[in-house]
């Protein structure tokens, strides 16, 4: 559906009536703020005739707080985001960073040339420049399109140079050693000449890198007129800058909100950092200010106050009393309630990306290794005396970087190292009754590392199951997990089967054993806990037979799992606290049996406790992964109240592992009734409990609840 002037009202209207309830349905209804923000833009799409339509977006990045548009023209997906009236409305730090990373992997594969994340304050604080950049980057608002070969290089004063950033940059001024712009000459008047884009560069910084001594300067600051697009206009301006004050290298940031770095690449800067995503506090009792927590420049006085200072390029900080409250604190829990109080929420960024230009080509070394090999360096994460404040910026960058112990992070490397399967011992073989041509292989490398699966498949060659880890004693060790979705499967089963008193015994039903790493792990770890196994090749039931001798707590099975679900049907079955679910086809694909709405009510029915879990593993990243994703989701969705996806950590764009969990129980926090934020305080509770090696909360938080 296209969208024009000259549509009729009632079209319109019509249009905007349906993108409301797309967007805005949910388990709870976004507040009366919220919802003016979404059709503000739209109505403002509409009348600058900027094409547009629902955008479709992974199910992970499927939030109830934000709406997706495309701008069909650019194919640029943009995502709104009201300013948050509560704790449950505020995204996850790491939501924006991870669908950014996205559409520059699979942008084009997915029909995004780019995303920007457009926050309701910036909206209303830089209306004016924000809508001017949607219009020029649509390709079909008003825009003036300007070659820099027709303008010339001048060195401008602070003064003229602040002035402009002010009206043209997203980020305003800042204070900078050179000022250079760009002027037009006017149309029909040789002595008059219009200023078109600005850069802005720092003092000389001497830094050692890779043994050589660089004069290095950033690029502090770029922008043309808001309504301009200067063809060249960065290259023109920073060859003038190179050619005044004959730099070594150049360094900047982009402002990943609006996109990548891609861009900059063709004038001849690299990549070489992207920041964790950074913190910034909103109140939905002030429009169109965010509030600042790290940097320079930040006034931590009343409003007014503030206000009188805007002059000087301040950035408004929080109250005193506030900062004083959250210094008291390292808990983030504690922390975002403190602030909730005062109707203050975090908004994460995308994470801005750091670009770096070797301008002298006669120093040797390639600009990755000058970059790292560098002194000093760069920051590589924000920094806070307010421990508070410190302990928020953590916890954005735990999402990314989780906090593993040294023994855990050390058992990853040394799988790592452990060599290829290819050349690994034989110690285990039996034929594969699910194929006559394939045969169940366990093979050992170096390390004391082993591997189960199943090779000589026609359709198949290699399947891969896990791999586990044996002591010198020939002994599996329990408590070794190397592999990203089972870590994430096992803090989802023991948080989602956690209670304040605990029971005599919790019971778990497994489908499919593979290597036996989860079976095993909760297991040990559960020591009230039996298990029973189901797996369908008898092959690997011969093999894992020889992988837990002496698990009294265990029973593996022979038998088909869906055979077994539908004879427990209408069967007085004594009933299981969590089922785990880890079974995939010759083409790796969770068959769609096991999540169809009626397999998964003859679960819920006969199957699980009345405060049973469901924690399954599915593949993500792709379109045919995508629409099983989908599919799973909405069968959950009909027969389980709570359900939600958690992403596992090394999960990447195009590939990786979403765990499905779902539970009738209502999940109670001390926020209220939410999944996501009982599974994230469940997981800092067994961290504890059990005392994981590996760091729980952090496999929760790419979380993302089904409506």
């Amino acid at each position: 559906m296209q969208h024009r002037r000259k549509q009729s009202l009632i079209v319109l209207l019509l249009r905007s009536l349906f993108v409301g309830q797309l967007f805005l349905i949910a388990t709870k209804a976004l507040s009366t703020l919220q919802k003016p923000f979404v059709s503000q833009v739209t109505a403002w799409l509409n009348d600058e005739g900027i094409s547009w339509c629902p955008a479709d977006v992974p199910v992970q990045f499927q939030s109830p707080s934000t709406a997706f548009l495309k701008l069909d023209s650019s194919s640029i997906l943009l995502h709104l985001i009201p300013t948050p009236t509560s704790f449950n409305e505020t995204l996850p730090p790491i939501f924006n960073k991870r669908l950014t990373d996205l559409v520059s992997a699979t942008g084009c594969e997915k029909g995004y040339s780019k995303v920007i994340h457009l926050f309701q304050d910036v909206w209303i604080k830089k209306n004016e420049i924000v809508k001017a950049r949607l219009s020029v980057q649509s390709g079909e608002g008003k825009q003036r399109r300007i070659f820099a070969r027709k303008t010339t290089v001048q060195r401008i004063n602070a003064t003229f140079a602040m002035s402009f950033l002010e009206e043209h940059h997203l980020w305003g001024a800042t204070r900078a050693k050179y000022y250079f712009g760009l002027f037009l000459e006017c149309s029909g008047n040789n002595n008059c000449q219009e200023l078109v884009a600005v850069a802005t560069f720092s003092a000389r910084r001497r830094v050692k890198r890779d043994g050589w001594t660089f004069k290095s300067h950033e690029l502090l600051r770029y922008c043309a007129q808001r309504h301009a697009f200067v063809v060249g206009g960065i290259s023109k301006l920073c060859k003038a800058f190179i050619n005044d004050v004959k730099p070594d290298d150049i360094v900047t940031v982009v402002d990943r909100d609006w996109g990548n770095g891609s861009g900059w690449h063709s004038i001849g800067f690299h990549t070489v950092a992207t920041m964790d995503p950074l913190a910034m506090i909103v109140n939905p009792n002030e429009p169109g200010l965010r509030r600042h927590i790290v940097g320079n420049w930040i006034q931590v006085d009343d409003l007014k106050t503030f206000s009188e200072a805007n002059s000087n390029f301040r950035r408004l900080g929080l109250p005193r009393e506030v900062l004083s409250k959250l210094n008291t604190t390292i808990d983030v829990a504690v922390i975002q309630k403190d602030l909730a109080k005062e109707n203050f929420f975090p908004v994460y960024d995308t994470g801005v990306e750091r670009l770096f230009w070797v301008i002298n080509s006669t120093i040797p070394g390639s600009t990755q290794t000058l970059w790292q090999e560098s002194e000093p360096k760069y920051a590589t994460m924000y920094y806070s005396d307010n421990i508070g404040i410190m302990s928020l910026l953590r916890d954005a960058a735990a999402v990314s970087r989780p906090l593993d112990s040294l023994q855990s992070i050390k058992d990853v490397e040394s799988w790592k190292a452990s060599g290829v399967a290819r050349s690994a011992k034989l110690i285990f073989s039996a034929p594969s009754s699910m194929d006559p041509d394939a045969t169940v292989e366990v093979r050992e490398r170096e390390n004391g590392w082993r591997t189960v699966g199943i090779v000589g498949s026609k359709k198949n060659p290699s399947i891969y199951h896990s791999m586990y880890r044996v002591a010198r004693n020939d002994q599996v060790e329990p408590d070794v997990i190397v592999s990203e979705f089972i870590k994430t499967m096992a803090v989802v089963a023991l948080a989602g089967t956690h209670q304040e008193k605990d029971k005599k015994t919790t019971k778990f039903l497994h489908f499919g054993f593979g290597a036996g790493t989860l079976v095993r792990y909760l297991a040990n770890k559960v020591q009230n806990s039996q298990h029973v196994a189901l797996e369908l090749d008898h092959g690997v039931v011969d093999a894992a037979k020889q992988l837990i001798p002496d698990c009294p707590n265990v029973s593996i099975l022979s038998q088909d799992a869906l055979q077994f679900v539908a004879e427990a049907v209408g069967q007085n079955v004594e009933p299981f606290d969590c089922v785990c679910i880890d079974v995939f086809d010759e083409d790796l694909k969770v068959p769609e049996e096991f999540y169809s709405p009626s397999f998964m009510t003859d679960l819920s029915d006969n199957l699980l406790s009345a405060d049973g879990i469901l924690v399954q593993n599915f593949h993500s990243g792709g379109k045919r992964r995508e629409t099983i994703l989908q599919n799973a989701a909405r069968a959950s969705s009909k027969v389980f109240p709570n359900s939600c996806f958690v992403f596992s950590l090394d999960s990447k764009p195009n590939g990786g592992n979403a765990v499905l969990f779902a539970s009738h129980r209502p999940f109670n926090s001390n926020d209220g009734d939410d999944i996501l934020q009982t599974l994230s305080h469940n997981a800092f509770l067994v961290q504890q409990k059990f005392g994981l090696s590996f760091d729980a909360v952090a496999r929760v938080q790419n979380a993302r609840r089904i409506a």
